[in-house]
């Protein structure tokens, strides 16, 4: 069980639940979701601890006996199964499953990597359990305030959570700090640089300094490598682990495997006594008696992506690009495991590398590593490859379409043109567009794309995924665009979608803002939104934003709307009151408003009986 740790909530298609409520799922099978360092492994453990049994590596577990029948088996990093062996790979760890016979499965992936149609198909196959019994769930990012603990937790020394918050907010960091691994990482590099950051991959770089030094206190100083030569052994290691699906390295000749083989051999050219020190660092943690593993492999990544730019750079090395993506891209078809590899290639390398990995993988290249340190013409050539993938596949982000792509610094001048066109194009998918909103997500780069993204937002025809974005990147601009139009012709409309944007915008802006007319005339059409008569709705809470605008009313603007509405709370049916629909919406609305009044006076103190 992890010395620290936070319960998480995750989520279903529909619905949220809390950690605790996993285990009483009905189901068989749970498949857990996530990006690289979301916590997927220390979830797992701790479901471990609570169920006193043993989390399994994927890549260890497919090779190993399996004798004990377990009512639940916890298998981590499915991801990582090596992809040497093909699909067939997947087949060997359900094998192993199968013979175990467990009551309740419980496994983790990367959610770019997880085909979740096929593999619900093979685990029904091999299992022999109903499709309806296999629950695919997907982590939920840290909130606000588990950052604020976690911040408080790992900080080593005096800092104030708001004032890092801000920091990674410059930089648009902020979004990954719902990450746990990248909290950590940033925080470790916000407590060793002055508490002040540069750009993403210096972060990193100085996270993985901090991460190279010397941990055992015992070593004479003499004896030990700079670390820099630490950080270039372990990079030559990191890359051969990665290159080969191999799991960590083991000191133990006697005790190597298949997934962990002996540490000299990888490397028989640095004396043992110097490479050996590699271990004594932050950069690998301990997997078994004699065996390490990287510490995370997003570490891993950076350092093999480093290590192998600097060889193709070289002009005294015979590795090429065309050779090293050879092996990263067997027939040209990316292996999945190694696509954040990839990614942070393109973000170290120079304008040629760049070129040849956009070329192959673009989506690799947003995904992953950092793409605001492409070279212009890199940055524009991503466009390029962008449409041209969408024609081949207008769902490339795949299972990997809930996760937000942030990048700082990526959308340069002679790129707008181009994604304006992109924006409003008829063969446009859902994944491009989405894909482009995400990168747009400042007031100076929203104001370049305000007459597309109002374009877009007022067409009934789009995804309401899309038009939920656009909203989002239209308050980033605050009272510069036009709102007022944009509020009137969604309230004329008077669909439910449109409705409910126009009184996000209310609710971002303020009645004051908005104005207090127009403002009761959205009332007055929202109250149209509940039914006459009770019936079934297959969503539930799909109103929620009516309460949520009204919360945001002051207690001048709820007296207000209260005194307009009043006289409308009327029948005009003629019908008999038990047979009457005509207050039905009103009441509801007016409801909501005196809830809110009587919040309000009770906190003002005011007079009700005046």
């Amino acid at each position: 069980m992890p010395e620290f740790y936070i319960p998480r909530t995750l989520r279903t298609q529909d619905e949220v639940i809390s950690q605790e409520a996993l285990l009483t799922l009905n189901a068989s099978f749970i498949i857990i979701l996530a990006e690289p360092g979301a916590g997927k492994t220390d979830l797992l453990s701790d479901l471990a601890h609570q169920l006193n049994t043993k989390r399994h590596r994927a890549n260890i577990f497919k090779n190993r006996v399996v004798q004990s029948t377990k009512d639940v088996l916890i298998i981590d990093g499915f991801d990582e199964v090596s992809k040497l062996e093909g699909e067939n790979a997947i087949d060997a760890v359900l094998t192993k499953i199968s013979v175990a016979t467990p009551k309740l499965v419980v496994l983790s992936s990367r959610a770019s990597e997880w085909n979740d149609s096929r593999n619900r198909g093979l685990i029904s196959e091999y299992l022999d359990i109903p499709e309806n019994q296999i629950v695919t769930l997907y982590l939920q990012p840290l909130t606000y305030q588990d950052q604020h603990v976690f911040f408080d937790h790992h900080k080593k020394i005096e800092s104030d959570f708001a004032t890092f918050y801000n920091q990674c907010t410059k930089f648009r960091l902020q979004a990954l700090l719902e990450n746990p691994l990248f909290l950590k990482l940033f925080l470790m590099a916000y407590d060793n640089n002055a508490q002040v950051f540069d750009s993403k991959s210096a972060i990193f770089q100085l996270a993985i300094n901090n991460l190279a030094k010397e941990h055992n206190t015992d070593l004479p100083a003499e004896q030990r490598s700079t670390t820099e030569q630490l950080i270039t052994l372990a990079e030559g290691i990191f890359t051969k682990l990665l290159l080969a699906g191999l799991s960590g390295i083991c000191l133990s000749e006697q005790d190597q495997t298949t997934d962990f083989p002996y540490l000299f051999e990888l490397d028989n050219l640095t004396p043992k006594e110097q490479l050996r020190q590699i271990i004594d660092t932050g950069l690998f943690k301990p997997s078994d008696t004699s065996c390490y593993e990287p510490v995370h492999r997003i570490i891993a990544e950076y350092c093999a992506a480093n290590y192998l730019v600097k060889k193709i750079q070289s002009p005294s090395d015979l590795l090429s690009i065309n050779r090293c993506l050879s092996v990263i891209a067997p027939n040209r078809v990316v292996r999945t495991e190694l696509r954040g590899l990839l990614g942070w290639m393109a973000a170290l390398g120079n304008e040629k590398t760049q070129q040849a990995i956009i070329t192959l993988d673009v989506y690799s290249v947003l995904a992953n590593g950092d793409a605001s340190q492409l070279t212009a013409k890199s940055k524009y050539y991503i466009l390029i490859a962008l449409e041209k993938l969408q024609e081949e596949n207008p769902y490339f982000r795949a299972s990997d379409g809930y996760r937000s792509v942030n990048i700082k610094n990526l959308i340069t001048p002679d790129m707008v043109p181009k994604i304006q066109e992109l924006l409003l194009a008829n063969n446009s998918g859902f994944h491009l567009r989405s894909l482009l909103l995400e990168i747009m997500d400042s007031p100076e780069i929203a104001s370049l794309f305000t007459e597309q993204l109002i374009t877009l937002l007022m067409d009934v025809s789009q995804y309401k995924g899309i038009r939920d974005r656009i909203i989002i990147n239209l308050f980033l601009l605050k009272e510069s665009w036009n709102y007022q139009e944009v509020f009137n012709q969604l309230v004329q409309r008077k669909q439910e979608d449109d409705l409910e944007y126009a009184a996000d915008i209310v609710k971002q802006l303020g009645v004051s803002v908005v104005g207090k007319e127009v403002t009761l005339s959205l009332l007055i059409e929202l109250a149209n939104l509940f039914p006459a008569k009770y019936r079934h709705e297959s969503v539930i809470g799909k109103r929620l934003f009516i309460k949520l605008l009204i919360q945001s009313f002051s207690l001048e603007d709820t007296e207000y709307f209260l005194d307009s509405l009043t006289p409308m709370l009327r029948c005009s049916c003629d019908k008999d009151t038990y047979d009457c629909t005509c207050k039905n919406g009103i009441s509801k609305v007016m409801g909501h408003l005196l809830d809110r009044y009587f919040e309000l006076a009770v906190e003002n103190n005011y007079n009700i009986k005046n």
